[in-house]
């Protein structure tokens, strides 16, 4: 019986050391899949930006959405985008006053940044437009870097509120 026990702890403790191994390379592996999938969102999110201050229609459509934003980019910014917009939509908001923000993504990076070149044009203006630039300082994402027409700012998700850490 002793004999019996002494295998069943050897096979035990095998096993138990197999099992450990596999968790750990499967651990590896999805914190590196977790990672690639961020680089990929940040890459996906390097053609979008978004847009403050176009008055909202009630039921606006996309394509109705993106008429506006050209109109912004012709009239305010005096730009004329060779591939322009691939989509646009309105974001939810939960400021009954003001209009919905925009997202909206470009076939170009370089049209995106030209965007980006322009906006001196829109000081004095109720119109905003931010890249969606930001990076986890917690693993859990609840503090944030965020850069907008750059100035840096940590986000405390909890709280939803934003600190100026430099100018």
């Amino acid at each position: 019986m002793a004999r019996a026990n002494e295998i069943g702890n050897l096979l035990a403790s095998t096993v138990g050391k197999i099992l450990s191994e596999r968790v750990d390379k499967l651990e590896n592996r999805l914190e590196a899949v977790e990672n690639e999938l961020e680089v990929a969102r940040r890459y996906s999110r390097s053609f979008n930006i978004r847009v403050y201050g176009i008055p909202d229609s009630p039921n606006e459509t996309p394509a109705q959405t993106q008429v506006k934003l050209k109109e912004l980019f012709v009239t305010h910014l005096r730009l004329n985008l060779n591939h322009g917009i691939e989509f646009s939509h309105r974001l939810p908001s939960s400021i009954k006053d003001k209009p919905r923000p925009i997202i909206a993504r470009f076939y170009s990076r370089l049209e995106r940044q030209q965007v980006f070149s322009s906006l001196g044009k829109l000081k004095g203006k109720d119109l905003a437009i931010y890249k969606r630039e930001r990076a986890d300082l917690k693993s859990d994402g609840t503090k944030r870097v965020i850069s907008r027409q750059r100035k840096i700012f940590i986000q405390d998700v909890n709280v939803r509120s934003l600190r100026l850490v430099s100018k």
